[in-house]
């Protein structure tokens, strides 16, 4: 498989269309970064078996203080 992709944040990413996209860059051999409301996804986590990728998974807190810290912590372990 050539990698087109080596890193990508996906927002709303733990179900519906958000982890169809994560999933397909995942496919492309992309390291995956999500946030989402979700406090927990365990199709997020799937991502990783047999494909060779790393996956993180940020909670997004609606609390708008708590929820800009994830979004640093995000940035930062992302360095973007």
């Amino acid at each position: 498989m050539t990698q087109i992709l080596t890193q990508h944040r996906v927002a709303g990413g733990g179900r519906g269309l958000g982890l169809a996209i994560a999933r397909g860059c995942a496919e492309l051999g992309a390291n995956i970064a999500v946030l989402d409301v979700l406090e927990d996804s365990d199709e997020v986590a799937k991502l990783e078996e047999g494909t060779g990728i790393k996956t993180k998974y940020y909670w997004y807190v609606r609390n708008q203080s708590l929820a800009k810290g994830e979004v640093d912590m995000l940035i930062l372990d992302t360095q973007c």
